[in-house]
């Protein structure tokens, strides 16, 4: 990576140094909208994985790549492959075997989480949440039921005051997320680790068992809640290769691409990166807001009119 930088006259520390640990080097972070000022992105030497503690953003060196350099998945590769990168693998945590992406095994060799014995969830839906979902304009009950949502409150010591969201894949729940339900939290999600995943999140598209092969893509579960089957989330505003995988492995063949009105770059760069594997890629812009709250009846009949 040294060689690359240098190249592209990229400044970056070399850990063990501020903000870099041994073995990492740190990069200003390249992704759209994060605040790092820095090099706050670290980059592990020994897998080539980078993560941002800045907007969270992580991934591999093709990802990376890909979005210093605007370019595609296969121009990636050639820079890889031009400054002999070599094979970019995932970091196996500490005690235990490294999390897997949906397309590297079988579903029999993927084991179904359960949630973590320090997240402790309530029974039902507690009265706060019902209120929560309510006031965000959602039918509680029918939302509750299809994504198999849980609650936690104040006990435990992580997930507070929240709404579990679970991940499946091959109906089996691999992963989650959490929204905050006081407005308070700093982070509005927060993700189950990689780590303790059975697939790490950024692997997986949520919401991708109720679609089919047209699919509407937005940045949070509960935009996917509002305009109900055939969207899937990203979690963000970029796009990881797994998620880019899914799309091919679930036989996508038509993308439109509805970020929150604040994204309108980060839509086009994703319609850019994607058109060279999805035949028709489309990108539909909001006014304002983000669709899970400024979505008007007529806006979802229209959306759902794209997807039969």
């Amino acid at each position: 990576m040294i060689d690359y930088f240098d190249d592209r006259g990229i400044k970056y520390t070399v850990g063990p140094a501020k903000n870099v640990a041994k073995g990492r080097i740190g990069i200003k972070c390249p992704f759209a909208g994060c605040q790092d000022r820095s090099n706050h992105c670290g980059i592990e030497l020994s897998t080539l994985r980078f993560h941002c503690f800045v907007c969270g953003e992580s991934g591999d060196a093709v990802k990376l790549i890909r979005e210093i350099e605007e370019c595609s998945f296969k121009e990636a590769k050639g820079i890889i492959r031009r400054f002999n990168l070599g094979a970019v693998t995932r970091p196996t945590p500490t005690g235990g075997s490294s999390p897997l992406s949906a397309g590297e095994v079988d579903s029999t060799q993927i084991k179904t989480l359960s949630y973590p014995k320090d997240v402790v969830t309530l029974k039902g839906m507690p009265k706060s949440h019902r209120r929560y979902l309510s006031k965000r304009g959602f039918d509680p009950s029918y939302i509750w039921k299809k994504y198999k949502l849980a609650a936690t409150s104040h006990l435990g010591h992580r997930f507070k005051y929240r709404i579990l969201i679970p991940y499946f894949y091959k109906r089996k729940m691999v992963t989650f997320t959490s929204r905050d339900i006081t407005d308070k939290s700093e982070l509005k999600y927060q993700h189950l680790s990689d780590e303790e995943s059975s697939i790490p999140i950024k692997s997986l598209l949520y919401g991708e068992e109720f679609c089919g092969d047209k699919v509407i893509i937005v940045e949070g579960p509960m935009d996917v809640w509002r305009i109900g089957d055939g969207a899937c989330a990203l979690m963000t505003t970029s796009m990881t290769n797994d998620q880019m995988l899914r799309l091919i492995d679930m036989g996508v063949m038509m993308v439109y691409i509805l970020l929150d009105s604040d994204a309108v770059l980060q839509a086009r760069r994703l319609k850019f990166q994607l058109r060279g594997i999805i035949p028709y890629v489309e990108v539909i812009s909001m006014d304002r807001g983000d669709p899970a709250d400024s979505l008007t009846r007529t806006n979802i009949k229209f959306l759902r009119g794209l997807l039969k």
